[in-house]
């Protein structure tokens, strides 16, 4: 067991280290207002085409604690933490800050060289990256058999934006993050995925309570701001249905 959970693992390094298995034609990075950067498309995308294909920056057993992640994250070039540490993180309760602080002293303690080249400062904030933007995906064997799951980073991937109404779809497969089309794509429309399940169940109220209790910020997205087609009658003790 112990040699497929290895050999997966090494797959996952060396699809990280090939750019054959990395797409990113037809997206282009922009600025955006309030949400810093999002990504639009520069050609049209068909239905159900692949529109952008990642592997991980950076991948963790979170089953085995903040010390994995830590750990992880030293073993990659510095240009690679860079990019990690660019990604957007919300903000730590007093109960994660209370942990990954406890962590980190744990973490000084037992590796101390390493600990020179990671502040206290920078685990907070990739725990707030793990917290916010982080995907987790299955560890694989033959048959489809789920061995176990990992956690992983994916610094392209997080600057497309959220939708209640996206017009992408993500699949993670041994490691590699896909987003597919879920409609056609125009020119200069941003990509967008949903960043919860069951969104077009949900009543706009619970899906922008759970964004905001979980992602840290209030949906505004188009769907968000017109009629909300999950709560049809209006609630005649408020003036917000």
């Amino acid at each position: 067991h112990y040699h497929k959970h290895h050999q997966a693992v090494c797959q996952f390094r060396a699809n990280r280290q090939n750019p054959a298995l990395s797409l990113f034609e037809g997206l282009q990075v922009i600025p955006t207002p309030h949400v810093g950067r999002a990504v639009i498309a520069t050609q049209e995308f068909a239905a159900q085409a692949l529109v952008l294909i990642e592997p991980p920056a950076l991948f963790f057993n979170a089953r085995l604690g903040y010390l994995e992640l830590f750990d992880a994250f030293l073993r990659l070039s510095q240009k690679e933490q860079a990019q990690v540490l660019d990604m957007q993180g919300g903000p730590l309760d007093s109960r994660r800050q209370f942990l990954v602080q406890g962590e980190y002293q744990s973490f000084q303690h037992n590796r101390r060289l390493a600990a020179q080249y990671l502040t206290l400062e920078n685990a907070k904030h990739l725990l707030s990256i793990v917290n916010t933007n982080a995907h987790r995906f299955p560890l694989e064997e033959g048959g489809g058999t789920v061995r176990d799951h990992y956690t992983g980073l994916f610094p392209k991937a997080s600057l497309v934006e959220h939708s209640c109404h996206p017009n992408c779809s993500i699949v993670i497969r041994q490691g590699l993050l896909y987003y597919i089309a879920e409609r056609k794509i125009q020119p200069l429309e941003r990509i967008s995925i949903s960043y919860q399940g069951c969104i077009y169940e949900q009543p706009r109220h619970f899906r922008q309570a759970f964004l905001h209790e979980n992602k840290a910020f209030w949906c505004q997205c188009t769907r968000c701001l017109s009629w909300d087609e999950c709560n049809p009658i209006a609630c005649p003790h408020c003036t917000d249905g």
